[in-house]
């Protein structure tokens, strides 16, 4: 009797987490989760370094600050490189 309990005991918590692996596969996410991109979910949510407000200012808010402590402003290539989203630590919920 008591190996049937613990049979029955492992059986349900693998039901646990199976279910858990078959919501996170089909997008369920927890509040204040990150959106990692499963299977059968949108594009993941991730972020740049200058939001699309930031991006319009004039001056630019970066600028580039060579070894010798001379500054310059930002590249064409460096801004785009700035304004694109990327999954960092945080989307990865590594923080």
């Amino acid at each position: 009797m008591r190996t049937l309990k613990m049979i029955g005991g492992f059986l349900l918590i693998l039901l646990a987490i199976g279910v858990g692996l078959v919501l996170r596969l089909f997008g369920w996410r927890p509040d204040g989760d990150s959106g990692i991109q499963t299977l059968f979910q949108r594009v993941p949510r991730g972020s740049a370094v200058v939001s699309g407000a930031e991006a319009d200012t004039e001056p630019y808010p970066y600028i580039y600050v060579n070894p010798d402590g001379n500054a310059r402003e930002l590249l064409p290539s460096e801004r785009e490189y700035l304004e694109t989203r990327f999954l960092g630590w945080t989307a990865l919920g590594l923080t």
